[in-house]
């Protein structure tokens, strides 16, 4: 006798899908493989498809123009520190090549030049070619059309049936964006707060509770859930990076710059003394120590200064702090956000504030990011 098959249940299998996806590159932005397992809801499948036709393909491009210019900007800001603070710490350094080693402070002397070439051709390119600028106007871009494909799934007119008008708005939205390269509509979106969506109210809609709950599940993995599994790696990144490291070590910095200014003063003392006991010799290698004392009392806050620098131009230390809070925003979120079974308004408007957050989470960024220096 052959038992009857487990009916297949959509939601379960749905959430199944999403949960294998999620590590997927860009699995917040790209449907392709959940849209065979969205088609039990009609409403959310096809504003999911459409919004990946006309959304995501802009976005795809926006980030792609985002991460070339992340990689010169970032290679340019590091050539830039690296080859000021190498030049200042072989200049020091030859106070105390030239009579102890005076050999190699000749070569010193090109390779110190070549840096200050090499650094003088980074920011010279930096400069002008502004990556920096272009980094953050793409990135801007894209992460404004990623706000607007969530969003846009909070819009009334979607679950109202109201299609074109949705599809309207979006459109509306997308010609409304800058320009990637307008650098000053940035600045100016970036100083602007909002505490409401800007969305019209849900009023009353009646939806299928399957459908609820679909719309639930597939922005719980694909924005909330991705939002903070984001912010943890970068978190966790910026707390590694060994300039955030080293700039809690500032108080063992400045006490050892200390010890060699005291080694230079005893050295210096000891040179002193030697000279009255008519030992040149050894008074010769006590000058050459405490000269050597100064040197490294110098460097240390010079090089101090360059990790301070790298960390800056990134401003690792601040989104480390950041990023922590803003995972854990997100686990709440995703705890408020519920299973969905409130009631659809309410579900909307759980959305709606989400993006708010996420939104001005971007200013905050931004606003970060226009403010740092990446060079020295």
């Amino acid at each position: 006798m052959n038992s009857e098959a487990k009916p297949i249940d959509p939601i379960a299998t749905l959430e199944q899908h999403l949960q294998s996806g999620k590590r997927r590159i860009n699995f917040d932005m790209d449907d392709t493989p959940e849209l065979p397992w969205l088609k039990p809801f009609p409403l959310l499948h096809d504003a999911v498809e459409w919004l990946d036709a006309r959304v995501n393909v802009l976005w795809g491009e926006a980030d792609k123009l985002a991460i070339k210019y992340q990689r010169r900007h970032e290679w340019l800001a590091r050539t830039a520190i690296l080859t000021g603070v190498g030049a200042i710490i072989l200049a020091i350094a030859q106070l105390a090549l030239k009579p102890s080693l005076p050999a190699i402070a000749a070569v010193t002397i090109w390779i110190e030049g070549g840096i200050v070439l090499a650094g003088l051709i980074s920011v010279t390119v930096g400069l002008s070619a502004k990556s920096d600028r272009k980094w953050l106007g793409c990135r801007h871009h894209s992460e404004r059309l990623r706000m607007l494909k969530f969003s846009a799934l909070a819009h009334p007119d979607l679950w109202k049936k109201n299609t074109s008008l949705w599809q309207d708005w979006v459109e509306n939205q997308i010609k409304n964006l800058s320009s990637h390269d307008d650098y000053n509509r940035l600045e100016t979106w970036s100083k602007e707060d909002s505490s409401e969506t800007g969305l019209p109210a849900a009023g009353q809609i009646s939806i299928t509770p399957d459908t609820r709950r679909a719309l639930v599940l597939y922005y719980r993995y694909k924005r909330i859930l991705n939002q903070e599994d984001y912010f943890h790696s970068q978190g966790r990144q910026a707390n590694a990076n060994w300039g955030v490291k080293i700039r809690h070590q500032r108080e063992r910095i400045f006490y050892l710059t200390i010890g060699f200014v005291l080694f230079h003063i005893l050295a210096d003392f000891l040179a002193g003394w030697m000279e009255q006991k008519h030992n040149a010799e050894a008074a010769w290698v006590w000058n050459l120590v405490a000269m050597w004392g100064i040197v490294m009392a110098a460097v240390l806050p010079v090089g101090a200064i360059g990790v301070r620098a790298w960390s800056a131009a990134f401003e690792l230390s601040r989104k480390a702090r950041s990023y922590e809070a803003k995972t854990k925003a997100m686990q709440k979120a995703s705890i408020v956000l519920g299973d969905g079974s409130n009631e659809f308004p309410a579900i909307l408007s759980h959305l709606r504030y989400d993006e708010l957050f996420l939104e001005q989470e971007h200013r905050d960024w931004l606003r970060l990011l226009l403010e740092a220096e990446w060079f020295i």
